[in-house]
């Protein structure tokens, strides 16, 4: 019979042989890592699109303590670790820190910068008042339009497509100067700023606003 004691050794060993293991991956296979769990997150919002009347995850829910689309999220990925990118210096030093046990790798509610991505702000309510709540089914463009990306710097929740976001909310992780997108049909791209679109161009990044905001009505 195994003890509790030794179940939470096995767990911690196990917790420590992800770190080592994902910390030695080559540049290229954590930007694996990283398109297989936003595409892994995708299906988990599909799937609380199903059980919810068809409407995305609402990216603030603004209540005594604020909930993030991570939190209504994490019951159907199952696993926390998809919320990490192992390219993402943030997600790293989580990583290490739950090794020694200085952070929940498996928290009930996500606090903000705490995850590696972040939520395109046009697709569901952010908690004011007079916000949209969006169907998945609105997307006039779902194999077109962001639902989730690497968020590397500061808010780590949303993503927000303007010039004065761009270092605040997220930014290129991976090698090229480039990050990682989930569109909303579910399959996962590589975007530069030759071919991510924004609300505004600057710096070489091209206006397109319909990556991020594309709705039938």
């Amino acid at each position: 019979m195994v003890t509790r004691g030794e179940l939470l050794l096995c767990t911690g060993m196990f917790a420590l042989g992800v770190v080592l293991l994902t910390a030695a991956m080559p540049r290229d296979a954590k930007t694996a890592v990283c398109h297989d769990h936003l595409a892994k997150l995708a299906r988990a919002v599909h799937a609380y699109s199903a059980d919810n009347g068809g409407f995305l995850p609402p990216l603030i829910v603004r209540k005594a303590r604020w909930e993030f689309w991570m939190s209504r999220v994490l019951p159907y990925a199952r696993d926390a670790r998809y919320f990490y990118c192992p390219a993402n210096p943030r997600s790293a030093k989580i990583l290490a820190d739950e090794g020694d046990g200085e952070r929940d790798l498996l928290p009930p509610v996500f606090d903000i910068g705490s995850t590696a991505y972040g939520m395109n702000t046009y697709l569901s309510s952010d908690g004011s008042r007079n916000a949209r709540w969006r169907k998945l089914s609105s997307a006039a463009t779902p194999d077109y339009t962001i639902l989730l990306g690497d968020s590397a710097v500061k808010r780590g929740y949303s993503l927000r497509p303007v010039k004065a976001c761009w270092h605040a909310d997220y930014g290129p992780v991976h090698a090229g100067e480039t990050s990682n997108y989930v569109l909303l049909d579910g399959h996962a791209e590589t975007f530069d700023k030759s071919s991510l679109g924004l609300a505004e161009a600057f710096d070489g990044w091209k206006k397109d606003i319909r990556r991020w905001k594309n709705w039938k009505e």
